[in-house]
């Protein structure tokens, strides 16, 4: 007759409950018979587990379905143009044989120009030098050294490589010499004057 473990009252067999207080009875082992605590798992005596213990079954990885396989697609042909034939090029004329003029036919005959001759480069003036600062002292003496050097700076030609006529001196003694030639004669017009008027 199992006993409360609580209360102590005495239950009658096959009982699992107390009728007292409601507590669990403990209950016998199946291999020994000696009385088990409610929350016993196995005996004590025979080591006996007091609840059939699930069978371990083995876990199983879930199956993935299969991926369907994309299927595999060609690529199209490609269709390469047929070569061209060769365009078709006419044959030049064949050259004219030559022939000699008939007896007594008048000659034709092929003057070919010259090439003209390249113009030659005009010759360049050549500078005054001395001449220059002596025409101005000479022109502010006054005179005709001042004259004729003026006349000459600026009016002095030569003759050049295609037998043309071209100016001795550059442009700067050509200039030079018009304003000499200018103060010469202005200062001989002025001495003479001064002389004729002292006298």
């Amino acid at each position: 007759m199992p006993v409360c473990p609580n209360c102590s009252n005495a239950a009658p067999d096959g009982a699992r409950f107390c009728e007292s207080c409601g507590g669990q009875l403990p209950t016998g082992c199946s291999g020994c018979g000696q009385p088990l605590a409610p929350a016993a798992a196995f005996c004590g005596a025979c080591g006996t587990p007091t609840a059939p213990q699930p069978s371990a079954s083995p876990i199983t990885p879930p199956v993935q379905p299969a991926q369907p396989v994309p299927p595999v697609t060609p690529p199209p042909p490609q269709y390469q143009a047929a070569p061209q034939p060769p365009a078709f090029q006419q044959p030049p004329p064949p050259a004219a044989p030559y022939q000699a003029p008939a007896p007594g036919a008048p000659q034709v005959n092929v003057h070919v120009a010259a090439p003209a001759a390249q113009a030659q480069p005009m010759m360049q003036g050549q500078p005054g030098g001395w001449k220059i600062p002596a025409g101005y002292v000479f022109a502010l003496l006054g005179g005709l050294i001042g004259v004729i050097l003026g006349a000459h700076l600026w009016r002095a030609q030569v003759t050049g490589p295609q037998g043309v006529k071209v100016p001795r001196y550059n442009d700067s003694a050509r200039f030079h010499g018009k304003i000499i030639l200018a103060i010469a004669c202005v200062a001989t017009v002025f001495w003479v004057s001064f002389n004729a008027a002292g006298g």
